[in-house]
C-alpha cells in the first residue's frame, strides 16, 4: 500500500494554471541592442559557393529530379569534374532509353 506524504508548509492560496498577461513594451535601454527596430535595414550578403556544379548535379540525381541530366550538362560546360558528370549523364540516358547517348557519354567519360 502506498504511503501519502503530506504537502510542507501550508498549502498555496492558488493551485492550477496560471493565465499570460500583457506586457507593456519595456522602454529602450541604451545598453540592449534593439533588433527590432523599423529603421534597420538588413544586407543580402553573397558568400562562395561551398559545393560544385557537379555535386549539386549528384543531389538531384540522388532524388531523382528530372532536372538531374540539364545539372550534369551545366556541370560539363563549367568543367567541373566533367569525366564524372559525362558517366552519371550517360547512365541517365541509359535509364531513359538513349543507348546511342548513353554511349557517347561513356565514351566521352
Amino acid at each position: 500500500m502506498a504511503n501519502v506524504i503530506p504537502f510542507p508548509g501550508p498549502p498555496p492560496a492558488r493551485f492550477g494554471f496560471q493565465r499570460a498577461e500583457r506586457r507593456t513594451r519595456k522602454r529602450f535601454d541604451p545598453d540592449q541592442l534593439d533588433l527590432f527596430s523599423s529603421g534597420a535595414s538588413g544586407k543580402v550578403l553573397r558568400f562562395p559557393r561551398r559545393i560544385g556544379r557537379f555535386e549539386e548535379a549528384l543531389l538531384l540525381d540522388e532524388r531523382e529530379h528530372p532536372e538531374a541530366a540539364d545539372a550534369y550538362r551545366t556541370a560539363i560546360s563549367e568543367g567541373d569534374r566533367v569525366a564524372d558528370a559525362y558517366c552519371n549523364l550517360g547512365i541517365l540516358e541509359s535509364r531513359k532509353g538513349r543507348t546511342a547517348k548513353a554511349f557517347d557519354c561513356f565514351t566521352k567519360s
